[in-house]
């Protein structure tokens, strides 16, 4: 196990990748389970990881990349194991999405954002939308778009300031009528 966490050689195979907005493609190892005391090699240890790809990834590619050095570990250590997705991400799938930013759309609703005085820089959200489920869908030009900070959304102090909600909501009127 210690060997596996201090291997992560797939962390310098992440850092090659890299997508001009969105950044490299991210690993963390959020829980692992296992053993019943300190002084006992366990028998059995679950590590569940959280593998974000970029657009220029697959999650079958992002799998076979973690199956692969989990089967070495286990070769090396005379172990067996097994990878699996969560089901939890595999039914939507939870695909990487991107518009290019010179796409038109894009250029058009940060015009209306500068006009209502709101940032318009094009930046990378650490997290899943349905985007990439309305593109496959055949809506190809979705952008995410709205008020408040997203480092308060789903924690306990979740808000968003009501004028934020007004101005989101003229920008959004303002983008119906340009886009028709």
């Amino acid at each position: 196990m210690f060997i596996l966490l201090r291997g992560v050689e797939v962390i310098p195979l992440l850092e090659k990748r890299h997508h001009s907005l969105l950044g490299n493609p991210t690993l963390n190892i959020g829980v692992i389970r296992g053993g019943e005391r300190p002084n006992i090699v366990p028998h059995v240890c679950d590590i569940s990881i959280d593998r974000r790809y970029i657009p220029t990834e697959s999650k079958e590619e992002a799998l076979a990349q973690l199956a692969a050095l989990a089967q070495r570990v286990a070769q090396k250590y005379r172990s067996s194991c097994s990878v699996t997705e969560m089901p939890q991400t595999a039914d939507p799938p939870h695909d990487a999405f991107y518009i290019p930013e010179n796409d038109d759309i894009v250029i058009k609703v940060r015009s209306l954002l500068r006009q209502a005085g709101i940032d318009d820089k094009p930046r990378c959200v650490p997290f899943w939308t349905e985007a990439p489920l309305f593109s496959k869908g055949g809506l190809k030009k979705v952008l995410i778009l709205g008020p408040g900070d997203p480092a308060l959304a789903h924690a306990p102090n979740e808000r968003v300031a009501v004028q934020e909600v007004f101005t989101a909501s003229n920008v959004y009127c303002q983008i119906c009528q340009e886009l028709g």
